[in-house]
């Protein structure tokens, strides 16, 4: 099928080469959006292709629009799913209804979005609902923001938003690897991005994870969860950290060293955002020769700042 992407996102990432594939819905012949899989951050020459299955891979887009059909930009519009409806104003869900009823109101940290989706899916198992709403902005690079709603039952409620935890960017990963029959969610954090000056395509931008609380009935921040694929590539990663750390110390290698401290900035990321702190933060000590205390400190500061983060590791 054949697709175009944004003029206007080209134009505004065509400096990080990475940014304008995983962050920009595309037209497809059919003049409606569709969100790209969002590419893990490069690591390596070796980095494996994206493996990640997204919401809409699974529970498909039911309809979406963008800044690009003048119609919607400046009126509220009805998404109709099954006996509920989401009202979209300024390509942000105002409320959901059924019926002439007013169910839930959401709530939204901005109001310049550029475009919007509504789907429908079963995060909850085989018999379960729920309505998940996108909207991507206020800036070209991010963020992607998701409401999800149950509407199993007659009481529909927010089981998870975006933006209570941070800036993300990308499509919503989904993947059961326990098979309960319960979806966990996963998104990449942005708190890092453009770290130390850098680009924000050599940034760290880790994985969150978030899984099904029954009690509290919501999606929250998890600790030492990963997709099966995430697992086997972190353990080669681990082992790149090595091989590329003999190397440097051979060679000096100026160009060796730059790409060991992206990948090792980008694991220790990672690292944290599962609960690993203790791990992440021993490798500031074995590659003080590639990290230095500045690095550390500017890591330490961005945590103090990510939301994420901050939920993850907050006294229960």
């Amino acid at each position: 099928m054949h697709r175009l992407i944004f003029p206007l996102m080209l134009l505004l990432l065509s400096a990080c080469g990475r940014e304008a594939v995983s962050t920009s819905p595309v037209l497809e012949n059919t003049g409606v959006l569709k969100f790209e899989a969002s590419e893990p951050v490069v690591t390596s020459p070796s980095t494996p292709e994206y493996q990640g299955t997204t919401i809409d891979e699974i529970f498909p887009i039911l309809e979406q629009h963008s800044f690009q059909e003048t119609e919607f930009v400046h009126r509220a519009f009805d998404v109709a799913v099954k006996d509920y409806k989401v009202e979209i104003s300024q390509f942000k869900p105002i409320f959901l209804k059924r019926a002439s009823l007013r169910m839930l109101k959401f709530r939204a940290a901005s109001d310049d979005y550029w475009s919007s989706l509504v789907g429908e899916s079963h995060l909850l198992g085989a018999n379960s609902n729920q309505i998940y709403i996108v909207a991507t902005g206020p800036g070209a690079v991010c963020c992607t923001n998701y409401w999800i709603v149950d509407t199993t039952s007659t009481d529909p409620h927010l089981i998870f938003r975006s933006e209570d935890f941070g800036d993300f960017r990308g499509p919503i990963e989904i993947a059961d690897d326990n098979k309960d029959g319960i979806y966990e969610l996963a998104q990449f954090d942005s708190c890092m991005r453009y770290f130390r000056d850098d680009c924000g395509s050599c940034s760290p931008e880790p994985r969150a994870y978030f899984a099904y609380d029954q009690k509290r009935k919501r999606y929250k921040p998890t600790k030492g969860i990963q997709q099966a694929f995430v697992k086997a590539d972190f353990s080669d990663e681990e082992k790149s950290l090595e091989t590329k750390h003999r190397e440097f110390r051979q060679t000096k290698d100026i160009v060796v060293q730059n790409d060991l401290r992206h990948l090792l900035l980008g694991h220790i990321a990672e690292l944290l955002h599962i609960g690993g702190d203790a791990k992440a933060w021993s490798y500031f000590t074995r590659f003080n020769d590639i990290v230095d205390a500045e690095d550390r400190r500017e890591m330490k500061r961005r945590l103090s700042h990510c939301k994420f983060y901050k939920i993850l590791h907050a006294r229960k």
